[in-house]
């Protein structure tokens, strides 16, 4: 593991993937609508905490590839769906011929995350072409 993603991976702190996971545990894997209250708080809770630690990552390497993700995924799970697109951009710039990031994405825009498959549907001939 190279030492630029050894500094984003982990802190004096907990590693910052640490909060990012336990959001995703929180939150469980149930419909939004079927996700009881107190989970969604927890969930944010840990959301809260993540975020400012993979943004401040951005800064430890030249390509931070990796934190674009983690970022999409903390969008994913509390963000508007224009934040989603911001990530996903600057990913794709950073590595233009990546695929995990766009299908990240797409499933953002599954129903389940509240959107709609037309998007999807739009996105994936894009995400052919650019490869």
């Amino acid at each position: 593991m190279g030492s630029g993603l050894s500094k984003i991976l982990s802190s004096p702190r907990r590693p910052r993937r640490y909060y990012y996971r336990m959001a995703w545990a929180a939150r469980g894997e149930e419909f939004i609508k079927d996700t009881p209250p107190e989970r969604l708080k927890r969930m944010d809770d840990y959301v809260a905490l993540s975020r400012p630690d993979l943004l401040d990552s951005l800064k430890l390497t030249a390509k931070p590839y990796l934190s674009t993700l983690y970022l999409l995924n903390v969008e994913l799970l509390d963000g508007p769906r224009d934040a989603r697109r911001k990530w996903l951009d600057l990913g794709t710039s950073i590595d233009p011929n990546n695929s995990l990031l766009r299908k990240r994405y797409m499933v953002s825009l599954q129903p389940r995350w509240g959107a709609h498959s037309t998007k999807c549907a739009r996105l994936s001939p894009n995400a052919h072409r650019r490869r």
